[in-house]
């Protein structure tokens, strides 16, 4: 099941990257100065409409890393004796086996690349989500895994269509979710919407009537 919520659109990204499936990716550096842990950024990134970034190329790793790197989004943490950057979507399953087993997206994407620092990742503490950092000597483009309820100087929020930057805001996404799509007509809206499993509009219709109960979509493409 995919529940979405409708949102503001989307506008005014920080900076854009053309992913390799032709598609148009916007991600947003948030700066959380007082820190701030992998729940509250998930639903954060949410809220804007957006996700925590998925990294799946090296070339996206790099763009992604040249946002935050130099930044105040870095901390040193003196326990870990480790750099620690920002938030991103990556999450461990329980009951795997760690430290390594059972990685992915908080969204419903593969898990094709990883950017691990060496020794990464360690389990320390139970960890189960991932930020940029790992290594003692200073920023890298590397990944660590963190526990979620620890405290980062900020995150990185990813927004993505084919061609559009809107969405109507992916906010929980169960792991039974399907391929596919859902089709919509939001209460008191003359807006009927065709969605993918991340949010992101694939087609949108508007009427001069309220909705019905139920709205269909036959196979010519008409929508009934």
């Amino acid at each position: 099941v995919a529940v979405a919520l409708l949102g503001s659109a989307v506008v005014a990204q920080e900076q854009r990257w053309l992913h390799p499936d032709g598609t148009t990716h916007w991600y947003r550096v948030e700066h959380v100065p007082a820190g701030i842990d992998w729940e509250t950024a998930n639903l954060r990134a949410s809220q804007a409409g957006g996700y925590l970034a998925t990294i799946s190329w090296p070339e996206e790793n790099a763009f992604v890393y040249s946002m935050i790197q130099g930044s105040d989004l870095w901390s040193f943490d003196k326990d870990l004796v480790e750099w620690q950057g920002p938030w991103i979507g990556g999450v461990q399953a329980d009951g795997l086996d760690e430290p390594a087993g059972g990685w992915t997206w908080s969204t419903p994407q593969r898990f094709p690349f990883t950017a691990w620092a060496p020794g990464q990742p360690d389990d320390s503490g139970g960890a189960d989500r991932i930020h940029f950092g790992g290594s003692s000597t200073g920023q890298v483009p590397y990944w660590a895994d963190g526990e979620a309820d620890r405290l980062l100087k900020g995150y990185v929020v990813e927004f993505s269509a084919a061609q559009a930057k809107r969405t109507l805001g992916l906010m929980e996404s169960e792991g039974t979710t399907m391929d596919g799509y859902v089709l919509f007509n939001p209460l008191n809206s003359q807006h009927t919407f065709l969605i993918d499993t991340r949010g992101r509009i694939v087609r949108q219709w508007t009427s001069d009537y309220p909705p019905g109960v139920g709205c269909y979509l036959r196979p010519n493409g008409n929508l009934v």
